[in-house]
C-alpha cells in the first residue's frame, strides 16, 4: 500500500505487487474506495493484517482513516475516520505507527 499525495488532485492509495526477489514493485492499480483520502502520507496496517490506517495531512480534513482490507484481493472498503470517540483532533497528521 502506498499513499499518494497528489496536493488535492487524485489523492490516493494504490496497492501494488511486491517481487519478493527483486523489491521491485508492479502491477500498481488503484486501491478501490475512490478519492476519501486528503493528502495522505503514511500507512500502516494492524498486526492482524485487516485494517489499514491511513493519516490523512490535508488542510481542509486531516484525520487518520480506517479501511477494512479484503483478504483475497487486497482492496479496501468500509474506510471511516479512525478517531472513535471525538478526542482526537488533528492538524496535519504525517504518520501512523501501531503497537
Amino acid at each position: 500500500y502506498i499513499s499518494d499525495n497528489n496536493l488535492g488532485g487524485g489523492d490516493s492509495v494504490t496497492i501494488c505487487t511486491v517481487n519478493l526477489v527483486t523489491g521491485k514493485l508492479s502491477a500498481c492499480t488503484d486501491s478501490g474506495v475512490g478519492p476519501i483520502f486528503s493528502a495522505p502520507v503514511s500507512v500502516n496496517l494492524n498486526a492482524a493484517n485487516t485494517l489499514l490506517y491511513v493519516s490523512n495531512n490535508g488542510t481542509v480534513n486531516p484525520t487518520v482513516t480506517s479501511c477494512v482490507i479484503n483478504s483475497t484481493t487486497g482492496t479496501l472498503s468500509n474506510c471511516v475516520n479512525a478517531d472513535g470517540d471525538g478526542s482526537a483532533v488533528f492538524t496535519a497528521p504525517a504518520g501512523v505507527t501501531l503497537r
